[in-house]
């Protein structure tokens, strides 16, 4: 026998997804600040940083995805310091690839340590999604009741 059906039913109500944390490595600070203004990123908490030395403290705290936007002779030293740490070692690298210019001495790095090359169009197709208001459903175990 199935249960009568009750007047008052509780509406599952979705909870916001937390806010993605995202690493942007430059190497200068004009150029992060260009990056993070051209990526239009509202609801996504950043970490900006402009050295090797501010990237090895910042790979101290956890982080959800990174960008570089380097020039080729750093990429190497900057995704190396990225996937030293324990914290960042198994998270999502993008890398703007409009500073590259396609250089013998940078092939092999990306795949080497796991990065993703993109334009600038691309990373914004990429962000737009985790800067879109949305939220969790019950699939992925997060609703509540």
């Amino acid at each position: 026998m199935l249960a009568p059906k009750t007047s008052h039913q509780s509406p599952l109500r979705p909870i916001p997804r937390p806010k993605l944390r995202i690493l942007l490595v430059s190497d200068s600070r004009d150029a992060l600040q260009q990056l993070h203004r051209r990526l239009r990123l509202t609801r996504c908490e950043i970490t900006g940083v402009s050295s090797l030395a501010e990237l090895a403290g910042a790979a101290q705290v956890e982080q959800d995805l990174a960008i570089i936007d380097v020039g080729s002779e750093q990429i190497a030293p900057v995704l190396q310091t990225l996937r030293e740490g324990n914290t960042l070692n198994k998270i999502p690298v993008l890398v703007q690839t409009t500073r590259l210019n396609n250089e013998v001495g940078v092939a092999g790095v990306l795949p080497t340590y796991r990065a993703m090359p993109c334009s600038h169009t691309e990373l914004q197709t990429l962000l737009r999604y985790y800067d879109e208001p949305r939220y969790d459903s019950l699939s992925s175990g997060r609703g509540v009741l």
